[in-house]
């Protein structure tokens, strides 16, 4: 339950990010990426990712601390990649690669627990995150 709950707080989130990015909300945008997405959900299952490796006998630093040295330098790599500057089309970018570093770390949690990752869920979200972002220019945003 605890698993299903994270992933579909995920994606929930997610439609949040992209509304505001649509909206040129950047603050509000920002604030849902990097604090719900990336330090609340996705850093929580990166932390379940190396307690698996470890037996859960690791017990991980409060908000990520200690995450760098404990992850693989390409894994690391992939989370850095997600944190960038003012720009909406960079918060794009950073939002569908938090979504692809989620699924993989999702899925491999999964597959350890012997879960099955929402396969549907994730690919009519990500349809979504994706239409949004197609959408003409929000009529209030600013040029």
């Amino acid at each position: 339950a605890a698993y299903r709950a994270l992933v579909e707080e995920f994606w929930w989130s997610s439609t949040y990010v992209a509304k505001s990015l649509w909206r040129d909300e950047l603050l509000f945008a920002r604030f849902c990426l990097d604090n719900d997405l990336k330090l609340g959900v996705l850093r929580r299952l990166l932390e379940w990712r190396l307690e698996l490796e470890h037996h859960w006998q690791l017990r991980p630093g409060l908000l990520g601390r200690g995450l760098k040295p404990r992850l693989p330098a390409d894994r690391w790599a992939a989370l850095a990649a997600t944190f960038v500057g003012p720009d909406l089309e960079e918060n794009w970018q950073a939002l569908f690669a938090t979504v692809g570093l989620f699924r993989q770390v999702a899925r491999e949690v999964a597959g350890t627990l012997r879960y099955t990752y929402p396969d549907e869920l994730d690919a009519r979200m990500t349809a979504y995150l994706d239409a949004v972002r197609q959408l003409p220019k929000h009529p209030d945003a600013v040029p």
